[in-house]
């Protein structure tokens, strides 16, 4: 049996929409220089999210719907 590896993809611990409509996802994160490899923004069922921040105490990152900076390159 084979098994193809599936790249760019990120293991989401939960996701839930939060009281002021705001859609939060958290991902398993260690430390502080896995928070900053992590990337700027994730797509997860249609929704751009943003990184936005890391619990040391519970080892987990943070992507809202309201942290975006979506922006498109223009090459002349």
């Amino acid at each position: 049996m084979k098994a193809t590896p599936i790249l760019d993809l990120i293991t989401l611990k939960a996701a839930q929409v939060l009281p002021n409509g705001v859609f939060c996802a958290t991902v398993s994160c260690q430390d502080y220089s896995e928070f900053k490899a992590l990337p700027v923004q994730i797509e997860f069922e249609g929704k751009i999210l943003g990184r936005s921040a890391w619990n040391s105490d519970r080892h987990v990152a943070y992507f809202r719907s309201d942290k975006t900076n979506v922006a498109k390159i223009i090459k002349k």
